[in-house]
């Protein structure tokens, strides 16, 4: 099935799925992910885990990416790793790579639970490929394995990061359940829940995040996607509440303004509190990042509400795009919040965010609307182009970077009723079609009764961000940051004998911070620079924000210190 929208290469999010996406399928290739299958070995211990995810990836480009050639070159990937863990499985149903005898070492099943999610995923995306069949018995047979294993007792709970890693066959388990249900995988879904239940690492009933036995960022993630999908498959509204529950916390005591949260991978009293975050925390790993985006969107598909993707907007545009390289071919591991960027994963378990980067970046061009009914609801503003059996959509836009948007409709059927326009979180907004005001704010959205409207219309949004400088206390001593809407702001400063991993070591740290200027007075203005308006082409080159507050230059978080001698920081010393 081909997706509803295209990324233009215009827009905000078009040009850096495009590269990302290129990168994915024409330079990095799947043989690697296939021999992650092959014999009995430990030359790294979550390759399959990487090969999972690709899996997971090539998939969805391969159902939705309009670029036929390479749609086609994805789903030929996809089932070249399907063959392989088809060929390599196990009689028993093990297959991860691992040498013999380890098969219950937590990454063991780790690796399982991701290579169980790929296989799902191609089986419900292509039901007549000749391998589709034998995909899903593949992920059954894994099911199956890992049921013998944990079904007597709750030893579940004993693997890596107190039992995180086991509890992530949840998600498989419900994604192999959902498309072929059966009574063995039902009654290990069963027994997965009333060990969490009963247990001191108990998601759906907790006081706080940070009493939870294991705080590990994206393992709990994955453990709270699938108790959703738990919860849709058994009607138990608990786990929606808890998720939701967990959610509220992560924002009001965990996510940063860049997007993501975590110090050493894990959730940390005071984790969002205004501090100097370097490498030597191992701050904000990427995958977190990604975690956060997907159960955000879990939930926004649920429950509706803003809220979640003023969250997602904040994630994808400061977090994601900082992380990613210039060449869309890698992500970073960790993110910090002042040093050099940081766009290059290493050899080893670090891949995992680099696999994770590209799966959160396929899902994309469905980040832009949302068809529900009668309603087509707006989510992320860039360039792009929806349609479906109601409605054509061409959008433009230099939105959060810029404060215009152009959206042409042309209305194709009559089952849709309203349109739904998001009004971002830090930004105000005003909407006018054919020079009349359409701007009346209604629980954060502009509603337009689309049976009321032209067949053909423009809507001219005008968004109304300004610069925001914040000033806080960080060990005594007083800081600014700057934000502009969803973006946060850096100041950039050359820096040219600064090393990589500026921050991780202490010698290094210290010229980083010689190199801060402490001239922003608390008084100081920020001036928005350069030219705001849509370009009449289809080609908006702008895709960095610069702004000056007294003689200080501030840029996007995303953009910072990708120059050769350039370092960044977040928060700017203000002069006393």
């Amino acid at each position: 099935m081909i997706s509803n929208t295209n990324l233009t290469p215009a827009g905000s999010l078009g040009k850096i799925y495009n590269s990302a996406i290129d990168a994915l399928i024409w330079k990095i290739g799947p043989q690697a992910h296939a021999d992650a299958y092959v014999g009995d070995h430990d030359g790294g211990f979550a390759e399959s885990e990487f090969a999972g995810k690709y899996l997971d990836t090539c998939v969805r480009l391969a159902a939705t990416d309009h670029d036929p050639e390479r749609a086609a070159k994805a789903l030929q990937d996809a089932r070249t790793v399907v063959r392989s863990i088809i060929q390599n499985q196990r009689e028993d149903g093990y297959i991860g790579g691992l040498i013999s005898g380890r098969e219950k070492f937590c990454f063991a099943v780790w690796n399982q639970a991701f290579t169980m999610i790929g296989l799902c995923s191609f089986a419900e995306a292509f039901p007549r490929d000749p391998l589709a069949e034998a995909a899903r018995e593949a992920a059954r047979k894994i099911a199956h394995y890992n049921a013998k294993i944990f079904m007597n007792d709750k030893s579940i709970l004993d693997g890596g990061n107190n039992g995180s890693q086991h509890l992530s066959l949840l998600l498989g388990l419900t994604r192999l359940y959902k498309l072929s249900p059966d009574e063995l995988t039902r009654d290990f879904i069963v027994h997965i829940v009333g060990c969490v239940e009963s247990s001191d690492n108990n998601f759906f009933s907790f006081d706080s995040i940070l009493d939870l036995r294991s705080k590990k960022g994206i393992e709990n993630f994955v453990i709270l996607i699938g108790m959703l999908e738990y919860g849709d498959l058994f009607d138990d509204l608990s786990a929606l509440a808890a998720c939701e529950k967990y959610w509220d916390e992560l924002a009001k005591t965990q996510i940063r303004k860049n997007g993501n949260g975590t110090v050493h991978e894990v959730w940390t009293d005071g984790g969002n509190k205004p501090r100097l975050v370097g490498l030597d925390e191992n701050p904000d790993e990427n995958c977190v990042a990604v975690g956060w985006i997907e159960l955000s969107l879990a939930l926004y598909q649920r429950k509706g509400g803003k809220k979640y993707i003023d969250a997602v907007e904040r994630s994808v545009f400061n977090h994601l795009l900082g992380a990613l390289s210039e060449d869309g071919t890698d992500f970073a591991y960790y993110q910090p919040n002042f040093g050099r960027r940081i766009t290059k994963t290493v050899d080893g378990y670090y891949k995992c965010c680099r696999y994770r980067g590209f799966s959160v970046v396929s899902f994309l061009p469905a980040l832009t609307f949302r068809r529900t009914a009668d309603t087509l609801e707006s989510m992320l503003y860039t360039g792009c182009e929806y349609s479906d059996d109601d409605v054509k959509i061409r959008e433009k836009s230099i939105y959060p970077y810029g404060n215009r948007a152009e959206i042409k409709v042309e209305k194709t059927g009559i089952s849709l009723k309203t349109l739904k326009l998001r009004t971002p979180e830090n930004a105000g907004m005003s909407v006018h079609i054919d020079g009349q005001d359409f701007t009346e704010i209604q629980n954060g959205y502009i509603v337009l009764d689309l049976e009321k409207l032209p067949e053909k219309f423009t809507i001219d949004v005008d968004f109304d961000i300004k610069p925001v400088l914040n000033l806080v206390d960080i060990d005594g001593r007083k800081y600014a940051y700057g934000e502009y809407g969803c973006l946060l702001l850096a100041e950039e400063f050359d820096c040219p004998d600064c090393t990589v991993d500026a921050g991780r070591d202490a010698e290094n740290k210290k010229l980083v911070t010689e190199f801060y200027l402490d001239i922003v007075r608390n008084n100081s203005k920020i001036r928005l620079c350069g030219d705001e308006k849509l370009s009449k082409a289809d080609s908006f080159e702008l895709y960095r924000t610069d702004f000056t507050a007294g003689d200080k230059r501030f840029t996007d978080f995303a953009s910072a210190g990708r120059e050769d001698g350039k370092a960044f920081t977040v928060f700017v010393p203000v002069a006393e």
